[in-house]
């Protein structure tokens, strides 16, 4: 019925070798490749992290240039209140003159500058 053929030692041998090799590549290459997806993952987030803190200097310091514009109008318009100097038209002239200096404002509130106070500096107090 069946022929059944004698496998010798020396093949059994070199079939036991051979998968010990490729098993050895196999776990070697899943290894590496591992070891390289999270080398690439430390690597992005680094990236990350590094781009985020110079974007956030920047921000930082567009900010505090506007805060600082923000905080010298509202000294101007409370010094200009407390001296009698009621007049809106040198307000209005005062705000369009800081707009036009200032491409990147999108616009001033006069009202929102007195009442505004920085938490750190604590100059003026509207009632």
């Amino acid at each position: 019925m069946y022929n059944k053929k004698k496998v010798t030692l020396k093949a059994k041998m070199l079939a036991a070798v051979a998968l010990a090799v490729t098993a050895g590549f196999f776990v070697c290459i899943a290894s590496i490749s591992i070891r390289v997806g999270a080398s690439q993952k430390d690597a992005a987030v680094r990236y990350a992290q590094e781009l985020a803190r110079t974007n956030a200097v920047q921000v930082a310091g567009e900010l505090d240039a506007t805060m600082d514009i923000a905080a010298n109008l509202a000294d101007s318009l409370v010094a200009m209140r407390t001296r009698g100097i009621a007049d809106r038209h040198v307000a209005d002239d005062m705000l369009r003159s800081a707009l036009e200096s200032h491409k990147s404002f999108l616009g001033i509130a006069g009202a929102e500058c007195v009442r505004w106070q920085r938490p750190d500096v604590r100059r003026h107090t509207r009632d």
